[in-house]
């Protein structure tokens, strides 16, 4: 038993060797995303100061997209439970609909905060490159 053990012992050993070993770091996908990394890097390098004003205001949208799909799935979400009654037609489900309602309203809450935030970032990164080629 005292042999298993050890053998067992060996193994795992051998095991968190093999997760910890360097050549995972060269691996092709790690290179791959690294290739990635300095490509776009490179391509950040080569762009004017409008272009990119444009990849920031293009991000920002993108973001902000996102972020009123949720505020909408979040209002739709609650609109559904409301009008097919779901609270009293499953009586016994009614607490989780209840618990889901209340970290819905938790959800609406960070989604609008992150839409106020998001929008003074891009207001504000605007203003820096609008005045970023006059300072400089």
């Amino acid at each position: 038993m005292r042999e298993k053990a050890l053998k067992k012992q060996d193994e795992s050993i051998k095991e968190i060797q093999a997760l910890t070993d360097p050549e995972i770091h060269n691996s092709s996908f790690a290179e791959l995303f690294y290739n990635l990394i300095d490509s776009f890097r490179g391509y950040m390098d080569v762009l004017t100061s409008e272009q990119m004003v444009i990849i920031i205001n293009l991000l920002g949208y993108v973001s902000l997209t996102r972020l009123m799909t949720s505020i909408a799935i979040v209002f739709m979400g609650d609109k559904i439970i409301n009008f097919l009654k779901l609270e009293t037609k499953y009586p016994k489900l009614a607490i989780y609909i209840r618990y889901k309602q209340t970290i819905n309203k938790l959800y609406l809450t960070l989604y609008i905060g992150y839409f106020y935030l998001f929008i003074f970032l891009i207001i504000s990164l605007n203003i820096f490159m609008f005045l970023y080629d006059y300072l400089v």
